[in-house]
């Protein structure tokens, strides 16, 4: 099950639409991959001013430019230990945040964990 927490300042994704707009672009993928929609949780995490700091500097407007997070768990589905494979995913993730981070100024990164099936 895909599981994005979407870590940011007050200033971005403040409005439904915007929110929508972004979950609308990550669910496609992992529903051409054959998993069904209501697998896919997205959760827009505000961070209010003063508790997300970058370095040592508070990411608010204070900042030249935003900073997004997106924190990624898979679980229970792992990728094949192969570097060519995780760049091709790492690259259509980035893909589907340009439009909403990259492409408004924003700072960003991805960062993505894979639960053993197991647990």
């Amino acid at each position: 099950m895909p599981f994005w927490n979407i870590y940011q300042p007050p200033s971005t994704f403040k409005d439904d639409a915007s929110k929508q707009a972004l979950a609308c672009d990550i669910v496609p993928f992992y529903t051409s991959i054959g998993l069904p929609a209501f697998y896919v949780v997205v959760n827009f995490i505000h961070m209010p001013h003063g508790t997300m700091y970058i370095g040592s500097e508070r990411n608010d407007e204070t900042r030249s430019k935003p900073f997004v997070r997106f924190a990624i768990d898979h679980i229970a589905v792992r990728q094949p230990d192969d570097d060519e494979q995780y760049r091709r995913v790492v690259a259509m993730f980035e893909q589907i945040v340009k439009l909403h981070v990259a492409d408004k100024g924003y700072s960003w990164e991805i960062h993505i964990d894979e639960t053993e099936r197991r647990l």
